[in-house]
């Protein structure tokens, strides 16, 4: 198993599917994080290089609680840690890589204004 632990805010409105089965109904939170970070390009001491990776995130609820539904908006940042996976896809626009993440815990972050 592989656990991950990313701070980073979302790229999007967060989004709630609902699903059935044999044990009744639940409901799961879709969630695209963003997370940046600036390096010294290695060609120039005094420039940075800003690359951005962006995680999948999904968590299941029986029902996604209205505090969740009303915060987790474009820009929030959150914490999320959970079990990650990697995939490649090929399709004909190219090459994609996938990181997701099926999240054990979710922190709303409030940041100090």
């Amino acid at each position: 198993m592989k656990n991950i632990t990313i701070i980073g805010y979302l790229g999007e409105d967060a989004k709630i599917k609902k699903h059935e089965n044999s044990n009744g109904n639940f409901e799961s939170l879709i969630l695209s994080v963003a997370v940046s970070e600036s390096k010294k390009n290695p060609n120039n001491s005094s420039e940075y290089e800003k690359k951005t990776t962006w995680f999948s995130c999904f968590k299941t609820f029986n029902k996604v609680p209205d505090f969740l539904k009303e915060n987790l908006k474009k820009g929030f940042r959150v914490c999320i840690t959970g079990n990650v996976n990697f995939d490649i896809n090929e399709t004909e626009r190219g090459v994609f890589k996938n990181i997701s993440v099926n999240a054990n815990t979710l922190d709303l972050l409030f940041d100090k204004k």
